[in-house]
């Protein structure tokens, strides 16, 4: 667990895919975790963790109380090049809640991954300021 951790967000658009390098600065070292968004043939909100794609999770999307809401309906992993959906018996619930608090002027993000019969595996929670610099 980790309190109070500086963190670094890059996002590019390339080739119709929002990609998204988080830089955390941990105490052992630097950990950097890519992802992608992008819209589905079918016009689902897809997300892709690593890369090359190791999980892929599809979301519904919602506004509530003027922010973001996602929450996860499909979960596939590839192992090479075999696609693997998760069955929904075992499958992670993946909720992200995001909102701008204009008050604090700051973004506020509530992240939960949760699994059936083992619970709450995963929790991000805080709130952070943030900037848009031009690429170098």
């Amino acid at each position: 667990m980790h309190h109070q951790v500086p963190f670094r967000i890059e996002n590019r658009t390339v080739a119709g895919r929002q990609t998204a390098t988080r830089t955390l600065e941990l105490d052992s070292r630097p950990w950097s975790m890519v992802d992608a968004v992008s819209l589905s043939q079918s016009g689902q909100v897809v997300d892709s963790l690593g890369q090359p794609s190791l999980v892929e999770a599809s979301f519904d999307v919602a506004t509530i109380d003027g922010g973001l809401s996602l929450r996860s309906h499909g979960v596939t992993v590839w192992l090479g090049r075999v696609r693997l959906p998760i069955p929904r018996f075992i499958r992670p619930m993946i909720v992200l809640h995001e909102r701008f608090d204009a008050e604090a002027a700051r973004q506020r993000v509530d992240l939960t991954v949760d699994i059936p019969i083992l619970g709450q595996i995963y929790q991000y929670r805080g709130s952070f300021k943030y900037r848009i610099e031009k690429a170098k």
